[in-house]
């Protein structure tokens, strides 16, 4: 456990600082780093004997530990409870002890940082392995990526709702991540990870709420709200997309493409929630080929100035839930004028959307034909 890299450099900062000679043993007794690189290689009975004790050992001239007379002390190093090392320093135990202390609190203190510096460095390695493996991979090895949950400690079969978050200016995203990992609905088991400069993707467990189905918009606004707060206190423009429910990984990647779908086909409102636009998404999902096959004869048959008043009113309802008032708002006309241009639509096909679910769906289709030819 014990690195001989970071042994040898606590030896050389050292030199510049106290007169005595320091050697660093590792869990055997092996002396791994020291001034004296003769001696790097060799066994220390004294170190090997703290390593087994957990004790201090003193050697003394009068004791008789060495035969060239040498004296010292061996101090044990620990790190998390466990001995993994010990620093040995040459001199007369009674004027060497305090600095001796020192030097052993500096090198655990210095252990203990760099051992955490390689947890974190492991954690982000196997974190970006775990993502790539997640959402990018094009041969999922499935083994690889419930290894890799495993060593993050996520539990794999817990109901998660993707969250795709586009910042659409410059902006430092290590801000976001910060106030991600302080929010208190921030939990160990959400995976939260940057896919690029502009693109956050978390995916947020929501195992535990109740009524989820009828309350996960409120559950997933209140998240997401002091994010939203931040970008706006920095006037950072955004936009949100909100994915479907999964409670198996190897689905999470269809869910991320989900959010993606929406951030392509989308526009308007800053959020979007996938539920909202499945019909949409299921249409985008029928080859255009069929779509040509069914309805090739009307694109020829209808003139350009109907296909256009035909295209923008559909269009206009659909996103407006059929309500002539809110579809008039959203084109800038009359609700009167919306409702002259239905008829004349409802003239050339012999429709009526607003009376039957099937001349909707017909109406629907065609649209759809048309906006994408």
């Amino acid at each position: 456990m014990l690195e001989v890299a970071l042994a040898q450099k606590f030896i050389e900062k050292l030199s510049d600082l106290v007169e005595y000679n320091v050697n660093i043993m590792n869990e055997k007794g092996i002396i791994i780093a020291g001034k004296d690189s003769s001696r790097i290689g060799t066994f220390h009975e004294g170190a090997y004997k703290v390593i087994k004790s957990g004790k201090e050992w003193y050697e003394s001239a009068e004791s008789g530990s060495y035969e060239d007379g040498s004296e010292g002390i061996c101090l044990p190093l620990s790190y998390n409870g466990r001995r993994v090392g010990v620093v040995g320093i040459n001199g007369n135990p009674k004027e060497i002890k305090s600095i001796a202390s020192v030097i052993q609190m500096g090198l655990e203190a210095t252990i203990s940082y760099e051992m955490q510096k390689e947890k974190v460095f492991k954690h982000r390695t196997n974190k970006e392995a775990f993502i790539n493996q997640l959402l990018f991979e094009e041969k999922l090895d499935v083994d690889r990526l419930f290894f890799l949950a495993n060593q993050l400690q996520y539990k794999t079969n817990l109901i998660r709702i993707p969250i795709l978050i586009h910042i659409m200016d410059n902006y430092d995203l290590e801000e976001v991540f910060k106030l991600i990992r302080r929010h208190p609905l921030h939990t160990r088991q959400d995976i939260s990870y940057r896919t690029d400069d502009y693109h956050v993707i978390i995916f947020k467990n929501v195992t535990e709420n109740r009524n989820i189905l009828a309350d996960y918009k409120y559950i997933i606004g209140d998240y997401l709200n002091p994010i939203f707060m931040l970008l706006k206190e920095n006037n950072i423009n955004y936009r949100s997309y909100v994915g479907s429910f999964q409670n198996d990984l190897l689905n999470y990647r269809t869910a991320y493409m989900h959010c993606k779908w929406m951030e392509a086909n989308l526009v308007g409102d800053s959020g979007f929630f996938f539920y909202d636009h499945v019909g949409k998404y299921f249409k985008s999902m029928i080859p255009f080929g069929e779509l040509q096959s069914v309805f090739n004869v009307f694109d020829e048959i209808l003139d350009d100035g109907v296909k256009e008043n035909y295209k923008e009113i559909i269009g206009g309802l659909e996103e407006s839930n059929y309500s002539m008032v809110q579809a008039g708002k959203k084109l800038f006309i009359h609700k009167n004028t919306v409702a002259y241009r239905v008829d004349k639509i409802r003239e050339i096909f012999n429709v009526n959307p607003f009376a039957s679910k099937i001349d909707k769906e017909y109406l629907s289709y065609l649209y759809e034909y048309l906006n994408n030819k």
